[in-house]
């Protein structure tokens, strides 16, 4: 489901935007020492605070999206994973579930008795990995570090 070309892909993304974010960066700063030097208050100040609207700005809707996403692709492609077997009970795509900044939908198998409630298993299917192969009732084996899904295969 993921591949290492995508954690690559996201690594030279993120540079991109650090490299503008550090640009807007040093051009606030830039103009903040300046009005420092040639003592201009109103201009310090307007400075700092424009400055520190847009990089907090920038860092929240620019950058953390791309760093949550690239930390998710790495959790995923190298972490420790285990394999989990059994009939898919319930996909719900109108109930997105943001998870340290990466939106899912929630995907629940059963393990064993299809009554019973205890073996049910929830798992975290990536919305950008949409559609789901597969209708409810399907039998899969799901690879997972902890909840979030990094392969789902039929059986």
């Amino acid at each position: 489901m993921y591949k290492e070309e995508e954690y690559t892909k996201s690594n030279h993304q993120l540079k991109r935007r650090l490299i503008v974010f550090f640009a807007v960066f040093l051009v606030f700063s830039t103009g903040t020492l300046a009005s420092f030097y040639f003592r201009v208050k109103w201009l310090t100040i307007a400075l700092t605070i424009v400055g520190g609207s847009v990089l907090f700005i920038l860092y929240s809707f620019y950058i953390y999206p791309v760093k949550a996403y690239r930390k998710h692709l790495w959790y995923v492609l190298h972490g420790r994973q285990r394999d989990t077997t059994g009939l898919i009970s319930s996909f719900n795509q109108q109930e997105e579930t943001l998870r340290d900044g990466v939106s899912y939908y929630p995907l629940t198998i059963n393990v064993g008795n299809q009554n019973n409630e205890e073996d049910e298993r929830l798992f975290y299917y990536d919305k950008e990995k949409m559609p789901l192969p597969w209708p409810v009732g399907t039998c899969v084996t799901i690879t997972a570090p902890e909840k979030l899904i990094a392969n789902i295969i039929k059986v």
